[in-house]
């Protein structure tokens, strides 16, 4: 890996954990490394033994899902002297300062760390109902001034301890009732006014949103957050007294929401999240929660949701069954980058045309960029070959060829790469 001597600061989003350990091992000079993973991978147990120090290393940052065993036997491998750690992951088992884990004697052992700031989910259960005798050990990181406040929160079967101020950009709520449970191990001198929620930039969101209350203390305290990941929660579809948009609640800092659906067919409908954002301006949602909440909801909400549409200038369209198309894209005729991530269930027919691109087309005719993914592929190649040149065919009957371009990729996430993913692009 030649020249990778040089590098003494990086910032790196990786896929796998396992891809972490040879960066470590060939990047010797390290200073600062923030390292951003996806999954956890195979089994590091045996190669973390591999890692040569780090003499260099004083900031370390790891977003994740790596177990606090594993870090903490990372950390010690490349260096006992780091001065600044961040550490965002979770873990299967109580307690948090487990021997295994993040505990007294592993903090003893780095004897030059100025700042340790972490977030760890934990998996709960039934029988785990008392946390105060594990959670007031961790005030050995009070006593060190390793962080101002630990914080912790038990939400059904996920617990949550974290350092405070949150230094992280994005956090989870499980519980309606998040704010009323958090519990505190803090020096008293800490100014019980200041807001520790003010580096969070995205939302996730696992609760009904039909609590006024809690919208209002989600638009106090996490004032510069500007993305929302809402899951509709199943117990979210019993029909509620009032409509969203009648709360006297704006949400303004939101310029982005993702809308991840549980609504089956025939239950009641959520309202969605958008109603409360006046400034949002892409948004990505399931296919069939889009096309319920469009038919079924009332004309009053309907009107704000189309004056909501009309201020996005981004759209993802996830689950998109292509059967179910009336008037859909004539919701979005002004969006100019918009996706279709296919459905990838196995009734979907093969075919060589795509039938409802004609429609899209003419009712979009703002489009600067088009992505379809997870398109099946005809069984045959010769098909898909055809299924091209229909597609592409398509386009220059709108679009003059020399004013864009457009490629086919295999969809490599797939088994047997049996789907592909266009893209269109002025």
């Amino acid at each position: 890996m030649t020249g990778c001597y040089s590098i003494t600061h990086l910032t790196i989003h990786l896929k796998f954990d396992h891809d972490l350990l040879p960066l470590l091992y060939y990047l010797p000079n390290l200073i600062e490394c923030n390292a951003y993973v996806d999954q956890r991978g195979r089994d590091i147990s045996n190669d973390l033994t591999l890692l040569e120090p780090l003499p260099a290393l004083k900031h370390f940052k790891y977003e994740g899902l790596m177990p606090p065993i594993y870090l903490r036997r990372l950390i010690i491998e490349i260096n006992l002297h780091i001065e600044h750690l961040f550490i965002y992951t979770q873990d299967y088992q109580w307690p948090f300062h487990s021997s295994e884990g993040f505990c007294w004697d592993f903090f003893d052992c780095l004897h030059d760390l100025q700042r340790f700031h972490f977030y760890i989910r934990l998996m709960t259960s039934d029988s785990f109902n008392n946390l105060r005798p594990y959670f007031t050990d961790t005030k050995y990181l009070i006593n060190r001034k390793l962080c101002h406040i630990v914080a912790c929160v038990v939400s059904k079967d996920i617990g949550q301890i974290f350092s405070l101020p949150f230094e992280f950009n994005h956090f989870e709520i499980f519980d309606e009732n998040f704010f009323s449970q958090i519990q505190y191990v803090k020096n008293e001198k800490n100014n019980s006014n200041e807001n520790y929620w003010s580096n969070i930039e995205h939302l996730t969101l696992h609760v009904n949103i039909y609590d006024r209350s809690l919208l209002q203390l989600i638009k106090e305290n996490f004032t510069k957050v500007c993305s929302t990941d809402y899951q509709v929660p199943h117990f979210s579809l019993i029909p509620q007294e009032n409509e969203l948009h009648q709360y006297e609640i704006e949400l303004s800092t939101i310029k982005k929401l993702i809308i991840r659906d549980s609504v089956k067919h025939g239950c009641h409908v959520p309202q969605p999240l958008f109603l409360l954002t006046s400034n949002l301006i892409e948004l990505e949602i399931d296919h069939f929660y889009l096309m319920q909440i469009v038919s079924m909801v009332s004309k009053q909400t309907q009107s704000c949701m189309l004056t909501a549409f009309s201020r996005l200038r981004r759209v993802t369209v996830r689950q998109f069954d292509e059967r179910i198309t009336d008037y859909f894209f004539s919701y979005f005729s002004h969006i100019k980058i918009f996706a279709l991530i296919f459905a990838t269930y196995k009734m979907q027919v093969y075919r060589t045309k795509l039938s409802f691109l004609d429609d899209l087309l003419k009712s979009m005719s703002h489009l600067i960029s088009l992505k379809l993914e997870h398109i099946k592929k005809p069984q045959y190649y010769q098909d898909y070959i055809e299924m091209q040149k229909n597609v592409e065919e398509k386009f220059s009957e709108y679009y003059s060829k020399s004013t864009y371009w457009c490629k086919w990729y295999d969809d490599q996430t797939q088994l047997h790469n049996r789907y592909a993913t266009f893209f269109y692009s002025t």
